[in-house]
């Protein structure tokens, strides 16, 4: 969040939240009014559907880059390269 914050109206930002489905309103604390939150509600381990829906987002919003933060999002993320 820090690094979007720099840079600004410089480029598009949104965050995309892959959140285990007991945490399903855990990106409300990303929500600041400015940039878009999309929240993606994944099962536990290797989440194939998420990684689709992950895909189609990526793919809806334009996407150049993708960052991932943690492990998980990582693996989605390469998953939904898949899809891309």
């Amino acid at each position: 969040m820090r690094l979007a914050r720099r840079l600004g109206r410089s480029y598009e930002i949104i965050f995309v939240l892959l959140t285990r489905a007991e945490f399903p309103d855990s990106g409300s604390v990303l929500a600041d009014g400015e940039d878009a939150v999309h929240v993606l509600v994944r099962m536990p381990g290797l989440d194939w559907n998420c990684a689709h829906r992950l895909a189609a987002l990526i793919r809806r919003e334009r996407a150049d880059l993708v960052h991932a933060h943690q492990h998980a999002a990582f693996l989605h993320s390469l998953m939904a390269r898949l899809f891309y």
